[in-house]
């Protein structure tokens, strides 16, 4: 299944989070701590060394900035498809957290295990974001989750 196609219009309000994510980030960044980071994570993706306690004071700082929820959601899929580090998508799983349950965005959620493809992603989205969609809406999740868990991916199964 080809990734979902991502209307990549200009958002002010989606490009202001991303600016701010980015900024916030590189504010917080440990160069000392990214090696380790990475390392620890098997990531081929670089890290800026933010820890999870920082990431959520920079959420908590983008609160103002979060009034719009297609502004969320268009922020979430340009800083995951457009990841330089490894924080940005962890900063788009917990945009796409807010707005959870959403079980029209599946597809993109499909995507994100798949490209995301490791633990700390794929166990996050499952959890947070799948996982709430499925209580909201088992009507529609669940035959979905059911290819999933047929899936040759091993990340899909895993979510499901």
């Amino acid at each position: 299944m080809a990734p979902p196609t991502v209307r990549r219009m200009s958002i002010p309000d989606a490009d202001a989070i991303v600016e701010a994510a980015r900024a916030g980030l590189a504010a917080r960044a440990d160069p000392a701590a990214a090696p380790g980071m990475q390392a620890y994570m098997k990531s081929t993706m670089p890290f800026l060394g933010v820890a999870a306690p920082a990431r959520s004071t920079l959420l908590r700082e983008l609160r103002p900035l979060l009034a719009d929820r297609s502004a969320v959601r268009a922020a979430a899929e340009v800083l995951w498809d457009g990841a330089r580090v490894r924080e940005e998508r962890y900063v788009a799983t917990a945009l796409a957290r807010r707005l959870a349950p959403e079980p029209d965005r599946l597809p993109v959620h499909r995507h994100w295990i798949v490209t995301g493809a490791w633990w700390d992603h794929v166990d996050e989205i499952a959890s947070r974001v799948v996982g709430p969609a499925l209580r909201a809406d088992p009507a529609s999740v669940t035959p979905v989750l059911r290819t999933w868990i047929r899936a040759p991916d091993r990340w899909l199964r895993r979510t499901a």
